[in-house]
């Protein structure tokens, strides 16, 4: 590209017809822009002419050399953000340019020919750009003719504004962020990479997440140091949500971090939101259940991270009833259920089933099923009994070596009773036991006993049920001594 200062600014009448002409078929075409102007392009960056977004300008090109008869164009954004330009040239061949401040090319169309079936060149392409100064530049090929132009601009509502080739470029110039906040960056032509600077307070897993409105980004994650300690690179365009994601846990520890974003090349570019935040575990559990043998474990698994946590289930070592006998009373008896496991912990009723044997009034013997289920397995079988209901000693007659005992009957759940006897009160010398048939008797007489010696005696109840023997328990003792 030629760059010189001087050219000439004469234009022949017909080219300020052919101008007019175009400037109407621009205007037909290009209804989004505001308003048409013509224009009168500068011959070089210092004078080039101040042109605006959403407006269509016109000029034409009457040098045809590329040295010489070059239109300069200049416009600013006040922010940085995205242009897109459209050119529509009425000449055989021309190029197009987009210069910084500096004269650095932005754009470079390359030489432009003329498309026969549209009669015109028609040039149109977009540059994220920082905030600053820029030129459009409209080059002859060695032809003539006019042309017309018009740019629009998007901000890219970047958090931190950014001018020239970038301001956040380096560890040492990163911006500032704070974690569990969302920011807004862009990647331009003269804005390679950007750099984040951010804290963490305390060690843990910490989520890296962006979304990207172009192709092929780059993450990368740095230490206080400059280390490299994660890395996403060549981040692609998912077509099914129109945009490129990351969202990947990291553990970090305490201490600084920097946040790099660099682009692929100068065409994939634009903007990209992203936030530093605390991760929060999403747990799978895996549980393997506890047995009266074994210690279980419950095993968490973060789905993101990958984290894992595993917890002991002790083992069940107790399985109490609240009682394992009563006496019968016409009542359905049902004792509560008390399991620990072996570090003495209660464990909940939640974790198991209590199956109750039917009936449970009648004297007898009756189980009780725990089944257990969640974090513990197997089951366990208790029992308990219902006893007869006991008697008492009414009278006791003593006689010539021996006598009658008297007890209450107890008719009901009762096939019979035990009368006790000893010569000492905790019934451990000469202790005999006689059974008597029948619950409706209620006297006995016990003979050849030693004369003249002191009894003690007690009674109680039995039931049979199913070839076993069932007892209440024993009467108070009384005392008795026998006759010459």
């Amino acid at each position: 590209m030629y760059m010189e200062n001087d050219r000439k600014l004469t234009r022949t009448w017909g080219g300020l017809v052919l101008t007019l002409a175009l400037a109407l078929i621009c205007a037909l075409a290009a209804a989004t822009t505001v308003h048409a102007e013509e224009a009168q392009g500068g011959s070089n960056m210092a004078s080039a002419y101040t042109i605006s977004a959403g407006t269509s300008y016109s000029d034409s090109i009457t040098d045809p050399l590329p040295s010489t008869g070059a239109d300069y164009f200049k416009f600013e954004l006040s922010s940085s953000g995205r242009v897109s330009f459209t050119i529509i040239a009425l000449m055989q061949r021309a190029h197009i340019y987009l210069l910084d401040s500096s004269g650095e090319q932005m754009y470079n169309s390359g030489a432009l020919s003329w498309d026969s079936s549209a009669g015109q060149i028609t040039n149109t392409f977009d540059r994220d750009l920082t905030k600053g100064i820029y030129y459009l530049v409209v080059e002859p090929y060695n032809y003539t003719g006019t042309y017309t132009f018009s740019y629009s601009f998007t901000s890219a509502g970047e958090s931190f504004t950014e001018t020239g080739n970038g301001t956040n470029n380096s560890l040492a110039a990163a911006s500032t962020i704070s974690v569990g906040t969302t920011y807004t960056g862009q990647l331009a032509t003269n804005d390679s990479n950007d750099v984040y600077k951010f804290t963490i307070s305390s060690d843990g897993y910490y989520d890296l997440y962006s979304v990207a409105y172009f192709w092929k980004l780059h993450y990368n994650l740095y230490d206080s140091i400059g280390t490299k300690i994660w890395s996403k690179p060549g981040i692609e365009w998912d077509t099914s949500i129109g945009c490129s994601v990351v969202n990947e846990p990291i553990y970090l520890e305490a201490g600084i971090y920097y946040f790099a974003a660099s682009y692929y090349n100068e065409v994939t570019t634009g903007i990209f939101n992203f936030k530093v935040s605390q991760h929060t575990h999403s747990y799978t559990t895996n549980i393997t259940a506890a047995t009266t043998s074994a210690n279980g474990t419950i095993k968490k698994i973060c789905s993101g991270c990958g984290y894992t946590k595993t917890s002991t289930i002790y083992k069940i070592k107790t399985v109490k009833l609240s009682t394992t006998t009563y006496t019968y009373n016409g009542k359905a008896r049902k004792p509560t259920v008390t399991v620990k496991d072996s570090k003495g912990n209660t464990i909940s009723s939640s974790y198991y089933t209590v199956k109750y044997a039917s009936g449970r009034k009648k004297v007898g013997t009756y189980k009780v099923t725990i089944t257990f289920k969640g974090n513990y397995s197997g089951t366990v079988t208790k029992t308990f009994t219902i006893k007869p209901k006991a008697t008492s000693i009414s009278k006791l007659t003593a006689k010539s070596k021996g006598f009658k005992v008297t007890w209450s009957k107890v008719t009901t759940q009762t096939s019979g009773y035990q009368i006790q006897y000893a010569t000492n009160k905790s019934f451990t010398s000469n202790k005999k036991t006689v059974t008597v048939s029948g619950s409706s008797k209620k006297t006995y007489t016990l003979s050849k006993l030693k004369a003249s010696k002191k009894y003690y005696v007690r009674v109680r109840t039995y039931k049979t049920v199913s070839g076993t023997r069932y007892y209440s328990s024993w009467s108070s003792a009384k005392t008795v001594t026998t006759k010459k």
